[in-house]
């Protein structure tokens, strides 16, 4: 079980990373371009071709998941077979972004995920913390 809980971890955490790494604007405010250290539950990044991801919390038939939402397009970047909380209101904070001066902005991901549904296993009942720290490339701030 602890296998599949750390693989879905870590896959979530390289897509949202190579995103953010490779963001020409990464911000906490869907309208501003806010760095500005605030833990907050979405994080938006623009791509060099202006395309805007958000990565956010959904709570999807009653699993608080990880998601990219693109448009109106939102992939899952973690299973059904795990959760990031109780809900996506208990999971309300996953992001850090920070910026000083003229040195690019850092965004944190924080998060723990843990096995759905096992019961009263304590064997089965697995939950990791994952978090990461990832500079951006080619900012524009």
């Amino acid at each position: 079980a602890s296998r599949s809980v750390k693989q879905e971890g870590e896959y979530a955490i390289s897509a949202i990373e190579r995103l953010v790494r490779n963001a020409r604007e990464v911000s906490t405010s869907s309208t501003d371009a806010v760095c500005d250290g605030t833990l907050v539950s979405q994080i938006y990044v623009t791509s060099p071709n202006e395309n805007i991801t958000t990565f956010k919390c959904v709570d999807d038939s009653s699993v608080a998941r990880i998601a990219s939402v693109s448009g109106s397009q939102t992939e899952y970047l973690t299973g059904k077979n795990v959760t990031i909380g109780a809900s996506c209101v208990s999971a309300s904070s996953l992001f850090t972004c920070t910026s000083t001066g003229d040195s690019p902005p850092r965004v944190t991901i924080s998060f723990t995920l843990a096995q759905k549904n096992t019961g009263n296993d304590p064997v089965q009942s697995v939950s990791i913390p994952f978090q990461t720290t990832i500079l951006v490339r080619n900012s524009n701030l």
